[in-house]
């Protein structure tokens, strides 16, 4: 079980690579207004750049989907629209 859940974090990890090092991934911050005013800052995570993946030439798109990439970066995007409604 542990065994699995490792290779499934590293194969993850490997596609997230592939996505940043295609250039659809950029670093964000998200900045979340508390009830009582404050803000909290969110650093450290990655979003898609969807002008990049519009753009995204057809060997490079080929790749990612053989790779399984593309499933999470839509997996991600996905998330990303929930993220907005809680923000």
């Amino acid at each position: 079980m542990l065994f699995a859940l490792h290779r499934d974090f590293e194969e993850g990890v490997a596609m997230t690579a592939e996505l940043f090092h295609a250039g659809l991934l950029d670093d964000r911050r998200i900045d979340v207004v508390r009830p009582d005013g404050g803000v909290t800052s969110v650093n450290g995570f990655r979003a898609v750049v969807e002008d990049r993946l519009a753009e995204l030439d057809a060997e490079t798109r080929a790749r990612l989907e053989r790779s399984g990439a593309m499933r999470l970066l839509e997996a991600h995007r996905s998330s990303l629209v929930n993220l907005r409604r809680l923000v």
